[in-house]
């Protein structure tokens, strides 16, 4: 599936939902929760988004022009 979201820097980018798989660690990289390293636990295709578990009880939804594959 082919998505397109405009970011809030008005930057358009065209996503594909295999960007990221369940298990993946990612980091955030959008404005809400920049910075924080989670992982993939579950992927909603019909809003385009993946919802990244950051610890046992911080959870959130993020485009896949929020996130980026963590490496240390």
């Amino acid at each position: 599936m082919l998505l397109r979201s405009t970011w809030s820097r008005g930057v358009t980018k065209e996503c594909r939902m295999s960007d990221f798989a369940i298990g993946d660690t990612v980091q955030v990289t959008g404005p809400t929760m920049t910075g924080n390293v989670g992982t993939v636990v579950s992927i909603d295709e019909k809003r385009g988004k993946y919802l990244v578990r950051i610890t046992d009880v911080t959870q959130n939804y993020f485009t896949a022009d929020e996130l980026r594959l963590f490496s240390a």
